[in-house]
């Protein structure tokens, strides 16, 4: 019996001495990510910003369905606490506008955002012409935030002149999706040719895609103007979607449905890659300023974000609250009325109209 005593007394020491030193030794920030490791965006970033910052901050991976549970969980648990953040991607921004969801980005305090595009690739030994011709089919993976992509290319194939069902019936007639394929399968069935078409952010391209044989970049999206609202060329020179549109049809694509492709693509892409702390956070300000230190131009800091993560605008703090509003005021009823018909004709899930996500 003593033994046992005094077992216990050991075992609960160490205990103890190992929790004691987890604390000493814990982050001073940690942020939430909601999907499988690795983020290559929030990793380049931190490279940088803890140069300026001088405090460690971790990443905790919180994975599910559409990887929506990891906000809600933030949301519901951890948004007051004053070392917590949280990472949101355009698909969590596109949920916010379309589904059922916990969270409301418009809660939050931006920390700060990367105004980037979302870019495409093809494979060259694909005949393309064909393509446009009628023969052959687009084969992308379906993971969330590929939809403005498909319906890009939906609009590139269709052009800019049909009605709604019309635009349905071409997207079932010219593209396979294949679903439940993580970030490293889509990469490995694009290298080998079981996939035609691959989508990523600029992080991706500069890291591991550009090198791609028998691939090359198809367009980027452009970028969000914080002025006129409308899509500007990507700062990187890559060409547009509105450029292989107009190279193919003669003019830019205008329309109900590139309406309805436009509010879905601006709110992926400008809300693409944010990072939030809670409402009257404290730290709010530290972590601001030190990101705005980070990516001010002409900083080595930035040189190495421009390098790894592209050439892309920075918005800190209520510069975030700014673009959101300004988001908003382009939403019309009309075009979020098509995006909800759109996603649940064509891929198939549910969706919700939210009444308060109109411009008034």
């Amino acid at each position: 019996m003593n033994k046992l005593k005094s077992l216990l007394v050991i075992c609960t020491m160490v205990l103890s001495l190992f929790a004691t030193n987890s604390i000493a030794t814990a982050a001073d920030y940690t942020i939430t990510i909601p999907h499988k490791p690795v983020n290559a965006w929030s990793t380049a970033l931190l490279q940088e910003w803890k140069k300026v910052l001088k405090k460690d901050v971790a990443l905790k991976y919180h994975p599910g369905a559409r990887q929506i549970p990891g906000v809600n969980y933030w949301h519901n648990n951890l948004q007051n606490n004053e070392d917590s953040m949280l990472f949101t991607h355009g698909g969590n921004a596109m949920a916010h506008l379309l589904e059922t969801v916990d969270y409301d980005l418009r809660l939050y305090t931006p920390v700060g955002a990367q105004n980037l595009a979302i870019l495409v690739l093809r494979k060259t030994d694909v005949n393309w012409d064909e393509w446009y011709n009628g023969n052959g089919k687009v084969i992308a993976a379906y993971n969330p935030g590929v939809e403005p992509d498909l319906m890009a290319l939906t609009l590139l194939y269709c052009g800019d002149d049909k009605a709604m069902d019309q635009y349905l019936k071409c997207y079932k007639d010219k593209f396979i999706t294949v679903r439940a394929m993580k970030g490293s399968e889509r990469t490995l069935a694009y290298k080998r040719g079981e996939l035609n078409m691959l989508r990523g952010n600029p992080t991706n391209w500069a890291k591991k895609w550009h090198n791609i044989d028998n691939s090359e970049m198809w367009f980027s999206h452009g970028v969000f103007n914080m002025t006129t609202g409308k899509i500007d060329a990507d700062p990187n020179g890559y060409v547009t979607f509105n450029d292989v549109f107009k190279a193919r049809w003669g003019h830019l694509p205008s329309g109900r449905y590139y309406n309805a492709y436009a509010l879905i693509k601006n709110y992926r892409d400008l809300l693409q890659k944010i990072l939030w702390v809670g409402p009257n956070n404290p730290n709010a300000k530290e972590l601001q300023d030190s990101l705005r230190e980070t990516v001010k131009e002409g900083t080595e800091t930035r040189a190495n974000i421009n390098k790894t993560m592209g050439v892309y605008n920075w918005l800190i703090g209520d510069e975030v609250k700014v673009a959101f509003k300004k988001l908003q005021a382009q939403t019309t009823e009309q075009a979020l009325k098509d995006v909800i018909w759109w996603y649940n004709e064509a891929f198939g899930f549910q969706t919700e109209y939210k009444e308060d996500m109109v411009a008034k």
